[in-house]
């Protein structure tokens, strides 16, 4: 391999255990990231060794975040979040 990684893993509500569709993952500092597809999986690639923080988010939803999150050269990384939903205000 390249000596770079890479996260792959779904993004799903924690309640209803559905996938979330359209969910942004990245790495926060740095321009890595992806979007969840239609079954609700990321993968995030090209990751050069180091330790990360990864965020993800979608509306209505709080956001995730996994910290310290360790890459090894030429791994594989599973990395799943459950996001809790919160109501969403309306300003009149």
């Amino acid at each position: 391999m390249n000596g770079k990684s890479k996260i792959v893993g779904k993004v799903i509500d924690v309640n209803t255990r559905e996938l979330i569709v359209g969910a942004p993952v990245r790495v926060i500092s740095s321009t890595y990231g992806a979007q969840s597809d239609s079954g609700g999986t990321f993968n995030i690639s090209e990751l050069p060794p180091g330790t990360y923080d990864i965020v993800a988010n979608y509306i209505g939803y709080e956001q995730a975040i996994a910290s310290h999150i360790d890459i090894q050269a030429d791994h594989v990384i599973v990395l799943n979040f459950e996001l809790v939903s919160v109501p969403i205000k309306v300003l009149y």
